[in-house]
């Protein structure tokens, strides 16, 4: 596991678990929002994603593109290890 990857998840996911929990605990539901428009651009909610999450640093913008790339399962797996490392429990 990558620790500097887990440090910067832990302060994106915390900050997030207290006004959205559900984002941060539902991979499914982040994967289809930062597949969306709001990513590279501002929408009615929030604007520009990726730069929010970039801020945290480059190791948890590289996870999250490589959610937003993924099909199926793929990606996934990485961002619930991530989940589990930070102690969060996955929606069911």
């Amino acid at each position: 596991m990558n620790k500097k990857l887990l440090m910067q998840f832990r302060k994106w996911a915390f900050g997030l678990m207290k006004v959205n929990p559900d984002y941060v605990q539902d991979p499914k539901r982040l994967r289809d929002y930062v597949k969306g428009p709001n990513w590279n651009a501002c929408g009615c909610e929030y604007a520009h994603f990726r730069d929010t999450v970039g801020f945290y640093g480059e190791e948890l913008l590289g996870m999250f593109e490589r959610l937003r790339a993924g099909e199926g399962e793929e990606g996934l797996a990485e961002y619930r290890t991530l989940l589990k490392a930070a102690g969060i429990e996955e929606a069911k």
